[in-house]
Order: C-alpha cells, then structure tokens, then sequence
C-alpha cells in the first residue's frame, strides 16, 4: 500500500513481508497536467505531401521534406502509384495505409548488414530539458521471412550523411518496446518519450544495430529473405512532463527514499506534483505495488 500525506509517501509491502527484505528499485514519474501541445513538430509525417507519384522502387526522393541519410533506397508508396509501388497492393503485398492514401518502406535488414533510414528536419530546434512524445505506425511487408524488434529513433543536431548503404554509426535515444512486430495486417504503435538535450534538429529511423546483434523471429518460412517495414503517421509532440526512469528526473529536483533496503516500509519525500505514479519491483524484476495519488 502507498499512502500519501502532502509531500510524503509511505509505502507499505504487503508481499511475503515477514520473510523477504527488498532492495530498491524504482519507476518515479511525476505528472503536471500531461496534456500534449498542439504542434506537431515532424512535417508531412503521414507522406501525403510528394513532388510526383512514385513510379520505380526507391522513389523516396519524391516525398517532401523527407531525406534519406545514406545510400539505401527506401521506397514510397501512394495510391496513385502502379502496382509496385502503389497502395494497397504492392511488391511487399496487401496494406491499406494508417491514414491518408500514402507510406513508406525501409529494409531494417536484408544481405550483410544492408540498411535503409529515414531522416526529417523538425519545424523547431528541440529546446534543453523539455519532454517530447514520439510516435509512428509500423507494419510487416507480407513476402518477409523473419521479423524483428529493432526499430529506433536517433535524435541529431546534425544533419546525418553517410556515403554507404550499411549501419549508421548511431545509438538511437528511442527503441521500440514493444517486442517482435509480426503484424502484417493491422498497423503497431511504437512510441516513447524523449527528454531533449536541446539543439536537436533531426530525427532518423532504422535499425542501428548489426546482423548479429539483431534480434530477428521466423514469419514465413515461403518468404523473401528481408526485414522489411512500412512506416505511416510519424509525430512527435511537445509535452509538459516525460515519462522517464529516476535518472531522469530533472537534476533539480529533490527527493529523498529511504530506508534501503526494507523490510514493511519504505517512505518516499517527493517534491510538489499535480499526481505522482510510484512502482515498487523486487531484484526478480517482479512488480510488487504500484499506486497513483495525488499529493495535495
């Protein structure tokens, strides 16, 4: 049980308590009316927007504002397209599009360590120490034969241009947490928030890491030998507070945690916040409480 009194919480361990001492670790996040703004700050992320429709695979030159970061090719799809390259058939298969009548598709691998990205400048630089809620429908190509859950986000200041097609030397700030996404019918959210560092111009989205740390799920054992996606409604939104582990937290805030380890009680002195979310997990990683209340 967690209890609130103004600024302090007592939390109580209900689990197995006259047998198991916990050490502590904690998911802290703090609330301030998480209403999200209204800007999205990614243009034209559901691809609507083109220069001619895409007649040859690897059209992706075609969409406006968007920049391939190396020389992979990946490809843009419309409804005004042919049969390769349109919507909903197309080489990968059958999708409809998430919104609107367009997507786009990157190999996330293929061959040695062969990768295709996508790079966009936002409307706004980033601004140091501000929360921001990213988002984007993914979906798995029909003729793939294995899947995988690597898909991330890289965050530059930077324009990013490589003269390869293979990994870009990148540690992406988001990664997909969903699992595998082995979904070649209905569209898969993948979405995380990002505490900016400020200065940051772009973002890219791919698969940074290589062949053998991938992590890859067979699908289709008549399919092509590719990891290939489709990507539609990208956004990414100004928020007031992220949802972010303790290290996270803003440097200047105090709060204290104690005792550690505990045995019945462990009481938490947080700063003022609208709500507070407290999760408790022993070493197993095994959720003990979790509670949310306000403070006032």
């Amino acid at each position: 049980m967690i209890s609130f009194d103004r600024q302090i919480i007592y939390l109580t361990n209900r689990r197995n308590k006259n047998t198991n001492i916990y050490k502590l670790f904690i998911i802290f996040l703090l609330f301030s009316n998480n209403s999200l703004f209204c800007q999205n700050l990614i243009p034209n992320g559901g691809f609507e927007q083109y220069s001619s429709c895409p007649v040859f695979f690897g059209d992706f030159n075609k969409v406006i504002s968007w920049l391939n970061p190396n020389i992979g090719t990946p490809d843009y799809y419309h409804q005004c397209a042919g049969t390769n390259v349109g919507i909903p058939s197309n080489w990968g298969g059958y999708q409809i599009a998430h919104s609107g009548s367009a997507y786009v598709g990157l190999t996330l691998r293929e061959g040695f360590n062969f990768r295709e990205y996508i790079q966009i400048q936002f409307t706004s630089t980033l601004i140091r120490d501000t929360c921001y809620h990213f988002k984007m429908y993914i979906n798995l190509a029909n003729k793939c034969n294995k899947a995988t859950d690597e898909i991330g986000v890289y965050f530059s200041s930077t324009l990013i241009s490589s003269n390869n097609s293979s990994i870009l030397p990148l540690t992406p700030q988001l990664n997909n947490k969903t699992g595998y996404i082995t979904d070649t019918l209905n569209w898969t959210l993948v979405t995380g928030d990002y505490l900016s560092n400020g200065n940051e111009n772009y973002l890219i989205i791919g698969n940074f890491k290589n062949d053998s740390a991938t992590s890859l799920v067979s699908v289709n054992s008549q399919g092509q030998d590719i990891t290939y996606y489709y990507i539609d409604d990208v956004s990414m939104f100004k928020i007031k507070n992220c949802s972010v582990g303790i290290n996270k937290l803003d440097k200047n805030m105090k709060f204290t945690v104690g005792p550690n380890p505990f045995l019945h009680h462990i009481i938490f002195t947080v700063p003022e916040a609208d709500q507070i979310e407290v999760s408790l997990l022993d070493i197993s990683g095994y959720k003990i409480v979790k509670q949310n209340s306000s403070t006032q």
